[in-house]
């Protein structure tokens, strides 16, 4: 039965909304969805897609000049209460997600009739499958940037007990987003969870055999299948992605479901990518695609951590090793390895130098100077892609690391005092920032440590963080005041700063929320110009913020 849309509320006469927007509608006969006003507020103009479970539309808010996309379950959907109730938990799950790397929910509603509609963030760029369509096999390097930020965006969903379920090229989008210096940088963008399920601690909360949503070419054994789901699922649908995007083409033929469970079928798969792709990429497909989850990848995390050190392995090179040396040929050292044992050897014959036994022929010591600056490039290349994708965790593992090697050398191991110089920029940090403050992150040693290392630096992309357009809420503003109170003192001249840029609000209540959190992070006790800007705050029209800033002059008189 089609969607009863008797009930479905037009766009509001020209004397309520402007003219120029009821004349960009072009309602159409053949989809009486086109037109109406969704909720009061959203103004349906035109259909751009459809999903698994909905079409998709571009809509325009009544009030505010923002665009939004619009998802309708499918009208032979509507009185399904299956479907209806797949379409809710799609909202639900969504609405729990706060990631860059995943689409953000705005609005949910139902019209009168049982009509379903669902508002996102309107995503303005190109799909991942048009590209390879354009372009064919994409290189391995670009591959794994796209691959890390679809893993980054999974794991987020997954920590909060959603398996997604039907990660494919159609539904990643590639947005150019500005960076703090304005360059474009291209973020990969998972959508449609219109399959998702939840699960928890790893096991599947939704459990017993059910039917199989998805996409068949990129499903796992087990979600063919039916059966339960947990985010090793979604591991196995990354490997599909990443081989896809290498090879230009499928692992696996989706019609023949006889074979899902041959357990040779990821040996053949990695065995299929060629030589000049790499031995390190088939290891990774040939283990993200194990017909058992057991063998596969333990979690997304797990997997990310894998593509991360297959990057830091390229440096800026495309290609990997060969995947399998002749067999009379011992196989070479990662590259990282044989690099440092050459350095190490050029180092010994450099200290041997002496004024009696002057010298180091001249090739050695350029070969050394290459192979500390190869190194140095690479150390910083990884750290770098840390910094810019990788969790929390890691970034912290590699600093540690890395502090770990200068104290061991007592400060003369060069190239880990250049890589950690790019702790001293806040541009390098305000993505590691930014997932501070979107994940719950327990404080800990090695994160104290970067914060402690970076100093200053840290504070500014927190304070950058903060201040960024987007979603907003108690916990992300919550974790930024105890990360600010975490840095100590190289907080101070940020927590001063801010003050000072937000006083002209002072005495009109703008910004209150961002002058409370910077009020709540002040030390106890506030010395020179940081207890001045405060007290700026004293007769504030919002009485936290004024509560707050009588209460930080009070502890320091």
């Amino acid at each position: 039965m089609a969607t009863d849309l008797r009930h479905c509320t037009k766009a509001p006469p020209v004397e309520q909304v402007a003219r120029g927007t009821i004349s960009g509608l072009r309602p159409s006969s053949d989809d009486p969805i086109l037109g109406c006003c969704l909720g009061g507020k959203l103004i349906v103009e035109e259909r751009i897609g459809d999903g698994v479970l909905g079409s998709v539309y571009r809509a325009k808010h009544v009030l505010l000049p923002q665009p939004v996309a619009v998802k309708v379950l499918h009208a032979h959907y509507q009185e399904d209460p299956g479907f209806r109730a797949r379409f809710l938990a799609e909202a639900q799950a969504a609405s729990v997600l706060d990631h860059p790397s995943l689409v953000r929910v705005i609005d949910f509603g139902e019209q009168w009739g049982g009509f379903m509609w669902l508002a996102m963030e309107l995503l303005e760029g190109s799909r991942l499958d048009a590209v390879l369509a354009e372009e064919g096999p994409l290189p391995v390097a670009r591959a794994i940037e796209i691959v890390l930020d679809v893993c980054a965006g999974l794991a987020h969903a997954h920590a909060r007990g959603i398996v997604h379920g039907d990660v494919k090229p159609a539904n990643i989008l590639l947005v150019a987003r500005p960076d703090d210096d304005g360059d474009a940088v291209v973020r990969a963008k998972l959508c449609e969870f219109g399959v998702a399920r939840t699960m928890m601690h790893g096991d599947v909360a939704e459990s017993g055999t059910r039917p199989a949503l998805g996409t068949p070419a990129y499903m796992s054994p087990e979600q063919c299948l039916g059966e339960d789901l947990d985010a090793r699922s979604d591991v196995y649908s990354c490997g599909v992605l990443f081989y896809e995007l290498v090879m230009g083409d499928l692992p696996f033929d989706a019609a023949d479901q006889r074979r899902f469970a041959d357990r040779d079928r990821s040996r053949r798969a990695s065995s299929a990518l060629p030589p000049a792709v790499g031995g390190h990429v088939a290891a990774i497909v040939g283990r993200a695609l194990a017909a058992e989850r057991g063998d596969r990848f333990a979690s997304m995390r797990e997997l990310r951590a894998a593509l991360r050190d297959l990057s830091g392995r390229l440096g800026s090179a495309t290609v990997a090793p060969p995947a399998s040396p002749p067999p009379s040929v011992s196989p070479p050292p990662p590259p990282d390895t044989e690099l440092e044992i050459e350095l190490t050897r050029v180092k010994a014959r450099a200290r041997r130098c002496t004024k009696r036994d002057p010298c180091v022929p001249t090739s050695d010591l350029a070969d050394f100077i290459r192979a500390r600056a190869e190194l140095l490039d690479r150390e910083k290349h990884a750290l770098g892609e840390l910094l810019l994708w990788g969790t929390p965790d890691a970034v912290a593992s590699r600093v540690a690391k890395l502090v770990g090697r200068l104290e061991a050398s007592r400060g003369r191991d060069v190239v880990a005092v250049e890589t950690l110089r790019l702790l001293d920029e806040a541009v390098n940090l305000v993505p590691f920032a930014e997932r501070l403050l979107s994940e719950d992150v327990l404080p800990g040693p090695y994160i104290e440590r970067v914060l402690r290392r970076s100093g200053q630096a840290s504070a500014r992309a927190l304070w950058a963080a903060r201040i960024s357009p987007g979603v907003d809420g108690p916990a992300r503003r919550r974790r930024f005041v105890s990360w600010l109170v975490a840095l100590g003192p190289s907080a101070r001249d940020v927590l001063r700063a801010g003050l000072v840029k937000l006083s002209p609000h002072a005495e009109t209540g703008r910004h209150a929320d961002v002058v409370e959190d910077v009020l709540l992070a002040l030390p106890a006790r506030c010395d020179g110009d940081l207890l001045v800007a405060a007290a700026g705050f004293a007769k504030s029209p919002v009485p936290r913020v004024r509560e707050l800033a009588l209460a930080a002059v009070a502890r320091s008189l």
